[in-house]
């Protein structure tokens, strides 16, 4: 028994490895590389920019803005980027579902690493640029850092595969879900922390595991952030029950999606 659940993880481990050599080398190729990396730090620059620009200021005190608004949104970037491509895994991979070994759970853990690995790369980069520029780099709790944005892009590899399998059955299911992850984007902190709202709206944060997760990247990079608010718990309970959803709608709907009728 064990021996074959073993090579059973063995050959997953080989198809997984394949499928993410696949994707480098279909969105990494040529050129394109480029755009893949400045993709989102566009997407940071532009943003801070707008919050330069309409508040001036950073909303605790002591902590650059710029630096502010970065710890909040470079988080939330690996969930919704890896829930949008885990949504989409099976749509220009199809062909690869005739093959017994390669499942739509496969094909979603290599679209979630590949996201993933590209964006702890963006943020080397970002660190890089702050350190060329003669600031340091001194932080609270650097692997909580790196566990918080593992979270949140592991949050996004199960809402990804759940929310594939629904769309086989519910169309606009597909089609809704990026739209509600720009929603979670922008109410989970980006712009300010949990201690800066209060009454009703702060209880909605306390109990979301998006702005949790945020307030963790912070409080791990900045000394002076304050660990009040802070509750693990909620985003160890969302990343196991997203992925367990993820994982057991996957495997109810494989068949269905193997058969392409949809």
């Amino acid at each position: 028994m064990a021996a074959s659940s073993g090579r059973t993880l063995y050959i997953q481990g080989r198809v997984i490895s394949a499928l993410i050599k696949r994707e480098m080398r279909t969105r990494i190729g040529h050129l394109s590389w480029i755009w893949l990396l400045m993709e989102p730090i566009l997407h940071c620059a532009v943003l801070v920019l707008l919050f330069e620009v309409l508040r001036r200021r950073s909303p605790v005190p002591g902590i650059d803005s710029a630096e502010f608004v970065l710890t909040g949104i470079l988080p939330l970037l690996f969930y919704q980027r890896t829930s949008n491509q885990v949504l989409h895994a099976t749509d220009g991979n199809h062909s690869l579902l005739v093959y017994p070994q390669v499942t739509p759970l496969d094909l979603g853990i290599a679209r979630a690493a590949l996201e993933i690995a590209i964006l702890y790369v963006v943020c080397l980069g970002f660190l890089a640029v702050k350190w060329l520029l003669g600031f340091g780099l001194e932080f609270s709790d650097p692997p909580g850092i790196m566990l918080a944005c593992l979270s949140l892009g592991l949050i996004g590899l199960g809402v990804g595969l759940a929310g594939a399998s629904v769309s086989l059955y519910v169309h606009w299911v597909g089609r809704v879900l990026p739209y509600v992850n720009r929603l979670i984007y922008l109410t989970s902190g980006v712009f300010f922390t949990i201690e800066n709202v209060s009454g009703q709206y702060r209880e909605y944060l306390m109990w979301s595991p998006f702005a949790q997760a945020v307030e963790w990247a912070r409080t791990s990079y900045f000394p002076i952030m304050s660990t009040d608010y802070l509750n693990l718990s909620v985003v160890f309970f969302a990343l196991t029950g997203t992925l367990c959803a993820g994982v057991l709608a996957e495997r109810a709907t494989r068949q269905e999606a193997r058969s392409g009728n949809y």
